[in-house]
C-alpha cells in the first residue's frame, strides 16, 4: 500500500534546465479562458528498484530550496501536473496539519504528491498558479490508506522544488468595443491563451448552444439556423456551424491571449458557402484522402487510397454522390453475412491529454444496428492504453439521409497514436464521407452579453418551464417604475390558472441597467371580489456553475488523478451558471445588466372561493418603489384529490455530510424530507427506518415498533400511494450476483460464483430469505400497507447475460413462491420476453427502447409498468421539460408512475459545483472503473445548511415535478368526468337542445384530452434534449387551461 513518506531531495541542475524548457500546458481544468501565470518545476527521484505508483509525498512550502514558493498563492487557482499534461491531484495541508481547500496557501504549509516514476528515475512535475480566471476544482488527494509495513524500509523518493517561471501574454483581437450591437445584440467573449514561442494554426470549437438559445429566446423560429459570426476585431473569420458548435481554423500568435468574440441576431442566417469541405481539406486535419476522392485499384475495385479496406464481411468500395465533395467511401454488408467489425481504418500520430475533433458524414441504408464513429488510442507500440476505446456522435441506424457525427474526444496517458475506425458489427450499407481527426482547442466562453433598449428597472413573467438565464432581456413591454393607476392598462400583467388544493408557481424576471442592493420582493396576496385571500410564498432562484455540459463519462485513469470527460455531451446544455435552486428569501442585490428570476408560488386551499383573485408583486430598495406587476388566479371549480393517482418515486438517499450536520437527526432528516416531498405530491423510495428483521437460531427475529411508526407518518398520515420493500430485500443490480442475505450465499462456493449454475439457489438461502421476506409481507398485509408497495429485485440487470436471465428467474420464483402476489419490479429499461412470467412491474425507458406496441401488450397481459428516468433531470437544460411531461407519458401510455433513482444523493456541496465527482463504481465482479453521472442527475433537493436555511430547499426542477403530478390530476379527472357524460347519456333521455349541448361540451372535453396527448410521443429524444422533447412551452400552459375549461365545463354529469 501507499505510505505517506517525508521527502528529501535529489535533484541536478541540468535536470531542472531540461524542465524549463517544457512546454507550458494551456489546457488544464477550469481555467475559464485565462491562463496560468506562473509555475514551479518540482523533480521526483525514484532510487529504488521498482516502479512508483501513487505513493505520496510531501513537499515544503517556503523560499528556501528544495522548497515550493508558493506561500500566498491561492489553493482554487493551483493545478498539478506532469510533463505530457497529465493532471493529478494534491492536498494542501497547514502548519497545524489541517487540510486547507481554499483561501491562500501558508508560509509553512507543505503540498502532498502523488507520485508516478519508474525504477531508478526521476520525472518532472509542474505546479500552476496565478489564474485569476479559474473556477475552483473540487477534488484533492485523498490520504493514503495504511498497510502491512514492509519486510525492509525502501529508499526515501526525492522531491525538490525549482524556481518560480512566469508566462506573459501580450493581448491579441479584438479589443472591448460592441461591433454595431443593434445588429448584433447578442456576444460572447472567447479567449484562447497560446504560450508557445511561435505562431500556431489550430481548430477551435466554441460551443455556441447558449448563443442560439438566446437568439431564439428574442423571436427567432425555434426550427431556424441564427445569424452568427465569429470576430477577431478585425474581420470576420470563416466557420462552420454544426450541432451548435462553431468550428474555425484560427492562428494563434506566439506567447498572446487572443480574444474573439461570437455574435448572434435573433433572425435566420444568410445562405452562405459551407466551409465544412474547407475544413476537411485543412492543414489542421490529420485524415489523409478524408474525402475519398483518391483511389487506388485492387482487384479490379476502386478503394479510398489511405485507408485500409475491410478485412471482415461485406464489401467496400468508392461511389459517387458524396456530400462534401464528388466521391464517399461505402461499406455493404449482407444480411446473411457473420457479424463482426468491418470497415475503414486509418491511424495518425497523436498527444496524450489532448482534445480532438473527430466527424465524419454518414448515410446508412437498412442497417440493422447502430452506426458512430469508432476511435482506438494506442501508445508507441501500438497497445491500446487505459481507457483508449473512444467514440463520438450519436448513433444512426435504419435508413438515414447524410449525417454528421461529430463530437470531442480527450486522449488518456500515454497516447501516441490514434486509430480511427469508419467500421460497424451491422448489416446494411453505410456511406462515408467528409472525416476529421484535428486537435481541437475547446474555448472556455465567456458570460453572455446582451444588449437591451430597455432602460431602468425591468419586471416581466417568464412561463415557469422556461428556465431564466443572467443574459436574458425583457420583452418590448415589461413593467416600469410605479406610476399611476392610470397606467395599468399599459404594463404587463400575469396570469394563473389553479384547482383547489393546487399550488402554482409565478415566475418573474427583473433587470436594471445600474447594481441596486437590498432588493426586497412583496406581494399583496391575490384577493377575490368576496375578501378571500390566497398564500404566496417568495423565493429567489439561485445559481450554480456547471463546468461541462451533461452526459455519463467514464474514466479508468488512477484514482490519483484528476479525472475530466472524455467525450462529447449528450444534453441542449452548456457550461456556465445554471439556475436551480429556488432560495427561501425575499430580497437580494441585482447587478446591472443581469437578470434575476424570482419563484412566487401561490397555495390554493381545498375549500377556496372559484373565481378570479388579484394579486400585485412591487419591488422596492431602501423604501422607494422599482418596479410592480399585478397577476390573476383563476380558481376552477373543482378540487384535486388528497392522494395522488400518479406515483411520481424519488429515491432519498442522505448519503453526503451536508445532509448530517453536527448534532442532527437521522431520523428527523427523512422525516422532513419525506414531509418536504409530499407537499409537492411526491413519492419516497421506502419508509425509514427500515424493519429490523433477521434470522437466528432458526427462526426469524422481527421488531416493527420504529418501522410501524414511521410507516403510519408515510402511509396515514401523507397518504403517500407507493413504497418499494425495504432494501435488505434488494437482491441484484447490472450484471453482479446477488450479495449474501440474512448470513446466506445465494450460490454453492466463493462470491462471485463464477461458473456456477445461477438458476440454482442454495436451498438454505431461499429458505431464511423466504422466511426473513414471509414476515415482512404477512406484517405489511395485517397493517393493510400491502398494496401500496413493489418489491424491487433489480436495477438495470445485464438482460443479455444469459447467466443473469437464468438468476433472475430463479430469484424471482423464490419471491413468489413466498405470495403469487407479491409485485416484483426492474428497472430493465427494456422488455425481456425470457422475464415475461418472473417480472410483475416494468421499468421502461421514456425514450422509446420499448415500441408502443410492445407496451400495450404488457398491459394487456395484466403487467403494470413504471417509466424510469435516470439521468433525465439534469440541472443544464434550457427547459424543465422531462420533470414537467412524465406524468403526461404515464397517462397517455398508461404507465402507473415513474421512478428516479435520487432525490438529495450529492457529490459534493451542490451550490458551489453544479456537477458530480467521478466515483468508483463497478457493473460486475471484475469491471472497475470510475464514472461521473450528469449534472444534477439523483439530486433536485438542496440542504439548507449551505445557504442558511433551516431544513431542505427546493428547486426549479422539483417544482415542475410537482406541477406535472397536478397535471395527471387534470387528466384523470377529465377522463373520468367524460365517461361519466357517456354513461349518463347512454342511460338518460335529454332533449333535443340538451343533447346538443352536452354533445359541444363533450367534444370540448375530447379535444382537450387528444390536445394534451399532442404534447408527448414516443420515441422521443429523451429528458436530456429538453428543446427537443418540448419545442414550444408554452403549449403545456395551453394544455392546462384546456383542461381546466373542459372539466368545469362538465361539472355534474347529470346536467
Amino acid at each position: 500500500m501507499r505510505r505517506l513518506i517525508a521527502a528529501t531531495v535529489v535533484m541536478a541542475a541540468q535536470a531542472l534546465a531540461a524542465a524549463a524548457e517544457t512546454p507550458w500546458h494551456d489546457s488544464l481544468c477550469l481555467g475559464r479562458g485565462g491562463y496560468w501565470q506562473k509555475r514551479i518545476p518540482v523533480r521526483i527521484a525514484n532510487p529504488r528498484g521498482e516502479a512508483v505508483e501513487g505513493e505520496q509525498v510531501e513537499l515544503a512550502v517556503g523560499k528556501a530550496p528544495p522548497q515550493a514558493d508558493l506561500a500566498g498563492a491561492d489553493i482554487r487557482e493551483l493545478r498539478l501536473c506532469k510533463a505530457d499534461g497529465t493532471e493529478l491531484l494534491y492536498r494542501v495541508i497547514g502548519p497545524d496539519r489541517k487540510e486547507l481547500k481554499d483561501g491562500a496557501i501558508p508560509p509553512a504549509g507543505r503540498l502532498v504528491l502523488p507520485v508516478e516514476a519508474a525504477a531508478r528515475s526521476e520525472t518532472t512535475y509542474y505546479l500552476y498558479f496565478a489564474n485569476p480566471q479559474a473556477w475552483a476544482t473540487p477534488d484533492f488527494l485523498k490520504p493514503a490508506r495504511g498497510g502491512p509495513r514492509p519486510a525492509s524500509k525502501p529508499a526515501p523518493l526525492g522531491v525538490s522544488a525549482g524556481a518560480v517561471e512566469s508566462l506573459s501574454l501580450k493581448p491579441a483581437g479584438a479589443g472591448d468595443a460592441w461591433a454595431d450591437p443593434a445588429r448584433w445584440p447578442i456576444r460572447r467573449q472567447i479567449l484562447l491563451p497560446c504560450s508557445n514561442g511561435q505562431d500556431r494554426d489550430c481548430l477551435v470549437q466554441v460551443d455556441v448552444t447558449a448563443l442560439v438559445r438566446q437568439a431564439r429566446r428574442q423571436g427567432l423560429a425555434a426550427d431556424a439556423t441564427p445569424d452568427i459570426r465569429l470576430s477577431d476585431g478585425a474581420r470576420d473569420l470563416s466557420c462552420c456551424l454544426r450541432d451548435d458548435r462553431l468550428y474555425a481554423a484560427v492562428r494563434l500568435p506566439a506567447r498572446s491571449l487572443l480574444r474573439l468574440y461570437a455574435y448572434a441576431a435573433p433572425r435566420p442566417a444568410e445562405a452562405s458557402q459551407d466551409t465544412y469541405a474547407a475544413l476537411t481539406a485543412s492543414a489542421v486535419n490529420l485524415l489523409r484522402n478524408s474525402s475519398f476522392e483518391t483511389a487506388v485499384q485492387k482487384e479490379g475495385t476502386s478503394l479510398p487510397a489511405e485507408w485500409q479496406a475491410p478485412t471482415g464481411p461485406g464489401q467496400g468500395s468508392i461511389i459517387d454522390g458524396g456530400k462534401v465533395a464528388a466521391k464517399a467511401a461505402r461499406l455493404q454488408v449482407a444480411s446473411n453475412d457473420k457479424k463482426q467489425w468491418t470497415g475503414w481504418i486509418q491511424g495518425a500520430a497523436a498527444e496524450p491529454n489532448t482534445t480532438y475533433l473527430y466527424a465524419a458524414w454518414v448515410r446508412c441504408r437498412d442497417v440493422s444496428g447502430k452506426v458512430s464513429l469508432h476511435a482506438h488510442a494506442a501508445d508507441a507500440k501500438g497497445k491500446i492504453v487505459q481507457g483508449g476505446f473512444l467514440g463520438s456522435g450519436r448513433p444512426v441506424g435504419g435508413t438515414a439521409d447524410w449525417t454528421l457525427l461529430a463530437g470531442s474526444l480527450r486522449t488518456p496517458p500515454g497516447t501516441q497514436r490514434i486509430t480511427c475506425h469508419l467500421t460497424m458489427n451491422a448489416a446494411g450499407t453505410v456511406d462515408y464521407d467528409g472525416a476529421i481527426l484535428a486537435p481541437l482547442h475547446t474555448a472556455s466562453p465567456g458570460e453572455i452579453e446582451t444588449r437591451s433598449t430597455a432602460g431602468g428597472v425591468s419586471l416581466w413573467p417568464v412561463n415557469a418551464v422556461v428556465k431564466v438565464f443572467r443574459e436574458d432581456t425583457p420583452p418590448v413591454r415589461s413593467a416600469p417604475v410605479r406610476a399611476s393607476a392610470g397606467d395599468n392598462a399599459q404594463r404587463l400583467t400575469a396570469s394563473l390558472h389553479a384547482a383547489r388544493n393546487e399550488r402554482e408557481p409565478l415566475q418573474l424576471a427583473v433587470r436594471s441597467d445600474r447594481d441596486i442592493r437590498n432588493v426586497r420582493v412583496q406581494v399583496v396576496r391575490p384577493k377575490s371580489a368576496v375578501e378571500a385571500r390566497l398564500d404566496c410564498s417568495v423565493a429567489v432562484v439561485g445559481y450554480v456553475p456547471v463546468d461541462y455540459p451533461t452526459n455519463y463519462y467514464q474514466s479508468r485513469q488512477p484514482a490519483w488523478h484528476r479525472m475530466r470527460p472524455t467525450r462529447s455531451p449528450g444534453c441542449d446544455g452548456w457550461a456556465g451558471w445554471w439556475p436551480d435552486p429556488l432560495l427561501p428569501r425575499d430580497t437580494f442585490d441585482l447587478k446591472a445588466n443581469q437578470t434575476q428570476p424570482i419563484w412566487i408560488t401561490v397555495s390554493v386551499p381545498a375549500d377556496a372561493e372559484r373565481g378570479k383573485y388579484m394579486g400585485w408583486v412591487s419591488l422596492t430598495a431602501e423604501g422607494k418603489p422599482l418596479a410592480d406587476l399585478p397577476f390573476t388566479v383563476r380558481v376552477w371549480d373543482f378540487a384535486l384529490p388528497e392522494v395522488s393517482r400518479c406515483k411520481a418515486i424519488y429515491d432519498v438517499r442522505v448519503n453526503h455530510p451536508l445532509w448530517k450536520p453536527p448534532g442532527s437527526d437521522e431520523k428527523e432528516t427523512w422525516k422532513q424530507l419525506v414531509r418536504f416531498m409530499a407537499e409537492r405530491r411526491l413519492c419516497p423510495d421506502t419508509v425509514f427506518p427500515r424493519p429490523k428483521i433477521d434470522y437466528r437460531d432458526g427462526k426469524v427475529v422481527a421488531d416493527f415498533a420504529d418501522f410501524d411508526k414511521a410507516a403510519e407518518y408515510y402511509f396515514d398520515e401523507l397518504k403517500l400511494p407507493h413504497a418499494y420493500t425495504p432494501w435488505p430485500f434488494y437482491l441484484f443490480g447490472w450484471g453482479m450476483p446477488p450479495r449474501d442475505k440474512f448470513a446466506q450465499k445465494a450460490y454453492e462456493g466463493d462470491w462471485p460464483f463464477d461458473g456456477v449454475d445461477r438458476s440454482k439457489l442454495r436451498p438454505e438461502f431461499k429458505r431464511v430469505y423466504q422466511a426473513c421476506l414471509r414476515a415482512y409481507w404477512e406484517h405489511m398485509k395485517a397493517k393493510g400497507w400491502h398494496k401500496r408497495v413493489i418489491f424491487y429485485i433489480s436495477d438495470e440487470p445485464f438482460y443479455t447475460k444469459p447467466h443473469i436471465i437464468e438468476q433472475m428467474k430463479a430469484l424471482c420464483d423464490m419471491v413468489h413462491e413466498v405470495d403469487r402476489e407479491i409485485p416484483i419490479y426492474s428497472s430493465t429499461w427494456h422488455h425481456v420476453p425470457a422475464w415475461d412470467n418472473s417480472l410483475d412491474v416494468w421499468g421502461i425507458g421514456i425514450h422509446g427502447v420499448v415500441p408502443v406496441e410492445q407496451i400495450n401488450k404488457l398491459r394487456q397481459a395484466g403487467k403494470r409498468f413504471l417509466w424510469t428516468t435516470d439521468g433525465h433531470m439534469c440541472t443544464d437544460t434550457p427547459y424543465c421539460a422531462v420533470e414537467r411531461l412524465l406524468p403526461h407519458f404515464c397517462f397517455q401510455y398508461g404507465a402507473e408512475g415513474y421512478e428516479f433513482w435520487g432525490i438529495t444523493w450529492l457529490t459534493y456541496d451542490p451550490y458551489r459545483f453544479g456537477w458530480h465527482a467521478f466515483i468508483s463504481q463497478s457493473d460486475t465482479p471484475t469491471n472497475h472503473y470510475h464514472v461521473r453521472y450528469p449534472n444534477g442527475d439523483g439530486f433536485l433537493i438542496y440542504p439548507g445548511g449551505p445557504v442558511g436555511v433551516a431544513g431542505p430547499v427546493s428547486s426549479v426542477r422539483l417544482e415542475q415535478a410537482r406541477e406535472g403530478v397536478e397535471d395527471y390530476e387534470y387528466l384523470a379527472t377529465l377522463a373520468q368526468r367524460v365517461q361519466a357524460w357517456k354513461a349518463v347519456d347512454a342511460a338518460a333521455r335529454f332533449t333535443a337542445q340538451q343533447a346538443q349541448a352536452r354533445r359541444k361540451r363533450l367534444e370540448q372535453a375530447e379535444a382537450a384530452l387528444k390536445q394534451a396527448s399532442e404534447l408527448v410521443s414516443i420515441p422521443n429524444s429523451g429528458g436530456r434534449y429538453s428543446t427537443k422533447l418540448l419545442p414550444d412551452p408554452d403549449a403545456v400552459f395551453r394544455v392546462k387551461q384546456a383542461l381546466g375549461e373542459a372539466i368545469e365545463a362538465l361539472g355534474n354529469a347529470e346536467k
